[in-house]
């Protein structure tokens, strides 16, 4: 009879855990990437496309998740969506326009940088700088010479190391963080490579390619 009951729970657990595989979130998000490539549908805001796209991928996993989970899952997927897809960067990037409050810009070319090798080091030299976020939040990253580390208003955190790799250029590779956004948009060993473009009083036009993706843009850091 122990036997037969024993069995019984055993088959019933599994049976259970069927139901909830475990996911791999970096395949959903090259899914989902791939849907957003695909879709061509122009009757619908950009917000409903976002929801649409996502649920049909997301929901059929957070339908029997705990909110908590389910929440965490989304927040995931939509960071890290916009490192690794052009196609939805773009979209989010639009819906976000009429309310864009920073310097950042996405750019097709990488420009050429027209920093002296005084501009550059002035830069690397600098300790303390700052950006803009897409809030309009402020910034404040600290440098040395193998260190870039974010540290941002609500006094969370991301480390990176850096490496010069030219007298204008270097690439920071993410270590961790404990900021909501940063640690979904970020693996560790995830690579960004930044050009100095040039410097003007005490601002630094900037050009940033996230390795891999190879997305670009230009924004400002400032003393």
């Amino acid at each position: 009879m122990k036997t037969i009951v024993f069995t019984t729970v055993l088959i019933t657990l599994l049976a259970g855990c069927q139901h909830h595989p475990k996911i791999d979130r970096d395949k959903l998000v090259a899914e989902i990437c791939q849907s957003f490539k695909e879709d061509d549908r122009i009757d619908e805001t950009d917000e409903i496309k976002i929801d649409r796209i996502l649920s049909r991928h997301i929901d059929k996993y957070t339908y029997a998740m705990p909110d908590d989970s389910a929440r965490a899952l989304r927040d995931f997927v939509y960071v890290r969506l916009q490192r690794e897809c052009r196609e939805f960067r773009e979209i989010v990037h639009h819906a976000d326009k009429k309310n864009k409050k920073s310097d950042w810009a996405e750019v097709d070319l990488e420009p050429e940088s027209q920093a002296s090798k005084e501009d550059c080091d002035a830069f690397f030299n600098a300790g303390k700088l700052k950006y803009l976020e897409a809030t309009g939040d402020t910034v404040v990253v600290n440098i040395t010479s193998s260190i870039w580390e974010d540290r941002f208003p609500d006094g969370t955190y991301s480390r990176l190391s850096l490496q010069r790799t030219k007298q204008d250029e270097f690439v920071i590779t993410f270590i961790e963080s404990d900021n909501s956004i940063r640690k979904n948009m970020s693996h560790p060993g995830d690579q960004y490579r930044y050009k100095i473009i040039k410097k003007e009083g005490d601002t630094f036009s900037m050009f940033v390619e996230v390795v891999g993706p190879k997305l670009r843009s230009l924004f400002k850091m400032y003393y």
